[in-house]
């Protein structure tokens, strides 16, 4: 099973769990700024597969995803997305599979951001919640680009393997807030 997302859900099981994640320690937050050579390594080493990943699925939610609804398009900006036009949503039983980080368990995922396209499981498809939340990583592919997302992501998830990501924490917090959830709750 893919790593990245396998670790993605467990973040967010582990966020439903508690109401607030611990805090990133200042050693957390210099890994993530200054990571070391064996970190760049694990990184680099992953990046070609998960981007030829990502790339697929994005290919394939554009093609037959639904475009944003106009609400939706409207919570897309304020979101932070530039594109809202762009994105397209295809609601499926089968979210795909990416590798790259550490394990997490596919039946957990609500939801999964490649670029422009999100997938969303039939139950999540009804609400809000996690699709704002896939709009925040869409808006953090936007500003970081394909590349420097991928690598942020997958650098955050070997740096802090069973803690919340900050981009995790980020689509949380601003998800819940256009919800209007007194928060962060980090309760996805």
């Amino acid at each position: 099973m893919p790593h990245i997302i396998r670790l993605m859900i467990i973040l967010i099981f582990v966020a439903s769990c508690s109401r607030t994640p611990p805090e990133l320690t200042h050693g957390e937050l210099a890994l993530l700024e200054f990571p070391n050579e064996d970190l760049q390594a694990k990184v680099n080493a992953k990046m070609p597969e998960l981007i030829a990943q990502i790339d697929v699925q994005e290919e394939h939610a554009m093609r037959v995803g639904r475009p944003l609804a106009p609400d939706e398009m409207i919570a897309a900006q304020k979101l932070g997305v530039d594109h809202p036009e762009k994105v397209r949503v295809l609601v499926t039983r089968n979210i795909p599979e990416m590798g790259g980080g550490p394990a997490v368990s596919m039946r957990m995922v609500g939801g999964l951001t490649t670029g422009y396209g999100i997938y969303l499981r039939p139950r999540f498809a009804k609400g809000d919640a996690v699709l704002f939340h896939e709009l925040v990583h869409v808006a953090q592919f936007e500003a970081l680009g394909r590349e420097g997302m991928v690598r942020r992501y997958l650098t955050e998830t070997h740096a802090l393997p069973g803690n919340l990501i900050p981009l995790e924490r980020e689509a949380i917090e601003k998800s819940e807030a256009l919800l209007g959830l007194a928060g962060p709750k980090y309760a996805f």
